[in-house]
């Protein structure tokens, strides 16, 4: 899953998430995140992450409900739980 897109040259930033099951009942998650460019001395700097989280397939389907919900206007945030 990508939102937005990286580097300076775009305006609010990215994320990308890329969702792995392994096993049986474990999905692993990779993310990138970062924030759009900022002035910072004489460069343009943005924050960074990368995350590795685990959780279940259940709670993926959760997920997935939730952002439908969001979607419709019923909720306003959609959350995966996560290790």
């Amino acid at each position: 899953m990508q939102l937005g897109h990286f580097g300076h040259e775009f305006a609010n930033g990215g994320f990308h998430a890329r969702f792995h099951f392994h096993g049986v009942g474990q999905l692993l998650i990779s993310t990138y995140q970062q924030s759009e460019f900022e002035d910072f001395s004489k460069n343009k700097v943005a924050s960074e992450a990368k995350m590795y989280l685990k959780t279940e397939p259940v709670l993926l389907d959760n997920f997935i409900l939730e952002l439908k919900l969001l979607n419709s206007g019923i909720n306003n945030e959609a959350t995966l739980f996560c290790i």
